[in-house]
């Protein structure tokens, strides 16, 4: 890739503003096409009564709430609309979402998940596609970050109009609450996940 790579962009995302008719035909829910609801326009708010924050990159997360899953079974269950639907709810409702490649880590933000792209971040054109460049590509020439996962989709923010900015998943951290069950009844609805990592072991606790 050409290290002349200059270009200029103030809001640290891969954004797209243009009216490519390809872009148009991205997957969008409704709930992210009307962008009316409540958790659309707001991030999700981690309740106040927390036990604990747990912290987690996004891959690992999706990872655990589909029964531990490979990253090679996450790609394919985002094949189906079904299992797409449940995981962006999922992520609407319980999940805060902040970007982690961003240096210093102060510039880092937090996201809206509105929806999942359609296309892998090696498919998907970051900037309306004007630069020519690849969600994949975007990320490291503007970021120095070389994907990991470039098969996997991203997440979309929408923004006003037709604008909308492509997250590759690996570079997002969720945050979740683990709250403890108000009474026994609710320990029923309540699935405690265990998610190993090389370093530690993390219990999520993901109530549906």
């Amino acid at each position: 890739m050409d290290s002349s790579f200059d270009y200029e962009d103030d809001d640290d995302d891969d954004d797209d503003d243009d009216d490519d008719d390809d872009n148009e035909m991205e997957s969008v829910s409704g709930c992210a096409e009307s962008n009316k609801c409540g958790h659309c326009h707001h991030p999700h708010q981690l309740p106040r009564n927390a036990l604990e924050v747990l912290k987690m990159p996004l891959i690992d997360y999706l990872c655990a709430l589909n029964h531990g899953c490979s990253v090679g079974e996450l790609q394919a269950l985002f094949l189906s609309k079904g299992a797409r639907n449940r995981m962006l709810t999922h992520l609407q409702k319980r999940c805060l979402l902040r970007t982690v490649h961003l240096r210093p880590t102060e510039r880092n933000i937090t996201l809206h998940a509105h929806n999942f792209s359609a296309r892998s971040a090696s498919l998907t054109f970051a900037c309306g596609g004007y630069l020519n460049l690849t969600v994949r590509q975007y990320f490291f020439a503007k970021h120095g970050v070389r994907l990991r996962h470039p098969s996997l989709p991203t997440l979309v923010e929408f923004g006003g109009g037709k604008h909308a900015s492509y997250y590759p998943l690996e570079c997002i951290q969720v945050h979740v609450a683990v709250t403890a069950p108000e009474d026994a009844a609710s320990t029923t609805s309540t699935t405690t996940t265990t998610t190993t990592t090389a370093s530690s072991t993390a219990c999520v606790r993901l109530t549906n």
